[in-house]
């Protein structure tokens, strides 16, 4: 079992929890636990002799993988009707593709069928920019050469160089000058694919009135709409998936939540603080922290 401490991944850091999660959905057998610093920071374990960051490389999807998840652009657009939907979520079926579930939903009662509702973790992207046209840059840029290894290594110990792109589309970082939202944005890609991959456990439903991704209480734009743990024993993606459905149901009753979640072995709570837009037409999304205990 390798063991490695990833200073880059703090639990305050909305993509950088993600990215660690991500690391069990995308490395078999990997578990993943925060440590007990005032900043928590991710502590990952991995089976075998090989190093945390080989593994995590040798798991990463590459460029012509990508093309061929369901929400590829040659079928999915940014407006997606229900028919194309339908279609897809067919072919999810057969390949257990998660892409689909993390970026949309048709449960709702009264629904645009030319338009299909958005998780908050895949919002609207500047020339209407599809999730997968981001996820699609991300792996180039890790790919565009031979050091993927090392640009891994340097996410997990925080030393990576952000490139020149929007991300997914959330990471509050990514804004290299908040008070001119149309200037560059600058993200790290390997960080941003791990939190895509991590996504696998946030599917975006529907309540029958509005849409809702797994843990959102809110409108994204709402503070503290989604909140998430950190946690003090090592836990694979199920586990992981396991305490969230609990922490989540907690959270959402509001009934002493820290109480009944230091029960469950979390240790620290964070939640969204919304980038205010400047207008209905401002596209820019972005979720900074607060530390709740």
């Amino acid at each position: 079992m390798a063991i490695l401490r990833a200073p880059g991944l703090t639990a305050d850091w909305l993509n950088g929890w993600l990215a660690a999660v991500g690391v069990t959905v995308l490395v078999p057998g990997a578990k993943l636990r925060w440590s007990e610093d005032a900043l928590p920071v991710a502590e990952l374990q991995v089976p075998g002799d090989r190093s945390v960051a080989q593994l995590i490389t040798a798991g990463l999807p590459r460029p012509e993988a990508i093309e061929e998840l369901a929400i590829a652009k040659q079928h999915v657009r940014r407006n997606v009707p229900l028919e194309t939907y339908r279609d897809r979520a067919a072919v999810t079926r057969r390949t257990h593709d998660f892409s689909l579930a993390a970026s949309l939903t048709d449960l709702l009662e009264k629904l645009d069928e030319n338009d299909l509702p958005h998780s908050p973790f895949d919002p609207p992207a500047p020339k209407g920019r599809t999730l997968h046209d981001r996820v699609g840059a991300c792996v180039n840029a890790i790919f565009v050469s031979d050091d993927a290894p090392r640009k891994v290594g340097a996410t997990l110990d925080g030393t990576a160089i952000r490139v020149k792109m929007n991300g997914l589309g959330f990471d509050y970082r990514r804004l290299d000058a908040p008070a001119q939202p149309n200037g560059d944005n600058f993200v790290d890609p390997v960080a941003e694919i791990l939190a895509f991959h991590a996504l696998a456990l946030f599917p975006v439903r529907g309540n029958g009135g509005t849409e809702r991704a797994r843990g959102w209480v809110g409108p994204a734009s709402r503070r503290h709409s989604f909140s998430w743990p950190a946690w003090s024993s090592p836990l694979d993606r199920w586990a992981i998936d396991a305490l969230l459905d609990r922490a989540h149901a907690v959270i959402s009753s509001r009934s002493y939540p820290e109480v009944a979640l230091r029960r469950l072995g979390v240790t620290a709570l964070f939640a969204t603080v919304a980038y205010r837009t400047d207008s209905r037409s401002d596209p820019t999304r972005a979720y900074a922290s607060e530390r709740l205990w």
